[in-house]
């Protein structure tokens, strides 16, 4: 390299050293990483809640690196397919995936076959909680989760649910309520929220588990139920598991992105913070808002930390339900 160009490269470095943190993260982030556009993988159709709140992350990451973040939909397997696609690609963290706590900690522990997702991937940042909700149609003749348990034990086997996957949190959810309550709901797998939520609407389903921010984002269903400890911010008409008498569906609820298990240390900090950034962006927040979502950032590290507690107790749960693999 000739002398002038190791001067400028140099006094690059320098002016770079003199920046303040946040701007210096950001102008490194800018020419190094990401080198190209970001994917961030949706493992569910176009159309439905998961995908508005990727392109809502989406236009935020966009914002702060020098390249866009685009949205891609993989389908397939609750959630196995996209994670797959994930880790069959470069561990560059540009290819990132929107997967909830139900894709990271339940299906693998259900899936018929040897499938570990946290071998293929690694937290980038948990972004918000989506608690389970149990919602029927505006027009079901349901008006508390009690008018579905009565029913149920008068029609066993009859009142059909809908989940967006088999061996999915919201299967795991409505199995716990069979459980708990002496009752035989039937479960109904769908692909996701929006083809459901057709089924719910036209009354072919009479109750579907999915979470609260599908609930409150249409206003031809409504919620009868919420897994949350405390009443919800987002509708706190809205009766609690635990005020139910089913503390057990207060299940995990993250929602956040994740990349290749073997991307670097930097790249995932540099990811984690640039999330992190969406709490106190205000167009960030309102988009969100929007969705009927309550923020719960969490960093790399803080994320990993709460899914590996998080699988022990689903571990007990599948126990107590008698949910096989399949």
């Amino acid at each position: 390299m000739k002398r002038r160009d190791l001067l400028r490269q140099a006094g690059a470095l320098s002016a770079l050293a003199t920046l303040p943190g946040a701007y210096a993260v950001k102008a490194f982030a800018q020419s190094s990483f990401p080198s190209g556009s970001i994917a961030l993988i949706v493992p569910y159709p176009p159309g439905g809640t998961a995908d508005a709140q990727a392109r809502a992350i989406a236009d935020f990451l966009t914002t702060q690196f020098s390249h866009p973040t685009i949205v891609e939909n993989v389908e397939g397997a609750s959630g196995i397919v996209a994670n797959r696609r994930v880790h069959a690609l470069p561990p560059d963290g540009q290819t990132l995936i929107l997967q909830t706590s139900s894709a990271m900690i339940v299906v693998p522990q259900l899936s018929g076959e040897a499938y570990e997702p946290r071998e293929l991937l690694r937290p980038v940042a948990n972004v918000y909680n989506h608690p389970i909700a149990i919602i029927t149609g505006k027009n079901s003749p349901y008006k508390t989760i009690q008018d579905v348990i009565d029913d149920a034990k008068k029609r066993p086997g009859e009142i059909k649910f809908a989940s967006p996957g088999v061996n999915s949190m919201y299967h795991m959810a409505g199995e716990i309520l069979n459980k708990k309550a002496d009752i035989q709901l039937l479960h109904v797998p769908y692909k996701g929220a929006a083809q459901y939520t057709v089924d719910l609407i036209a009354g072919r389903i009479e109750l579907a588990i999915g979470t609260l921010a599908t609930a409150m984002t249409n206003s031809e269903v409504r919620p009868l139920l919420v897994g949350t400890p405390k009443r919800s911010t987002v509708n706190p008409d809205v009766q609690t598991a635990v005020e139910a008498g089913f503390p057990e569906l207060v299940l995990p609820s993250e929602s956040g992105v994740f990349t290749h298990v073997d991307t670097p240390d930097e790249s995932v900090q540099l990811l984690s913070d640039a999330v992190g950034k969406m709490m106190s962006d205000e167009n960030a927040k309102a988009a969100l808002a929007d969705l009927k979502l309550e923020f719960n950032f969490l960093d790399h590290k803080q994320f990993a930390e709460a899914l590996e507690r998080e699988h022990a107790m689903i571990s007990q749960l599948i126990s107590e339900t008698g949910m096989k693999r399949s």
